[in-house]
């Protein structure tokens, strides 16, 4: 069995509070940039996996394309909750928009303009991430 202590700092364990105190709130937002940002750790195990030839060319440039389309919804998420400007929440959803993924956009941006919306998404990330 692998014993493991809980601390404050972990970014991980900030669901527990349901993200009511903007302290907790603050923690999910850095949590969201730190998944936002591991497209580049992604890239450099998928190339050596090509490199190495564990996997094809074509499926390393299908599981890139993947993994910049995934750090874009979490960069989406994030300036949404954050209630970032226009610019920063519109170069986010931009990856997104050109690989057809509308229906999340639009979910996003409703949920961007809408205060109850939001707070919806903030409930819904705590059930997510506790349960």
């Amino acid at each position: 069995m692998l014993r493991w202590r809980q601390h404050g700092a972990n970014l991980s364990n900030s669901a527990a509070e349901g993200f009511v105190t903007p302290e907790s709130r603050a923690r999910h937002l850095r949590w969201l940039q730190a998944h936002e940002t591991m497209g580049p750790q992604w890239e450099r195990d998928t190339r050596l996996a090509v490199e190495r030839g564990w996997v094809s060319r074509w499926q390393g440039r299908r599981v890139l394309a993947m993994s910049r389309r995934e750090c874009a919804r979490w960069a989406v998420y994030r300036c949404t909750l954050d209630i970032a400007a226009w610019s920063e929440w519109i170069a986010a959803a931009q990856p997104l928009f050109w690989s057809f993924r509308w229906g999340f956009l639009f979910r996003s941006l409703k949920q961007r303009v809408s205060e109850r919306r939001r707070e919806r998404l903030w409930s819904w990330w705590a059930r997510v991430r506790v349960g």
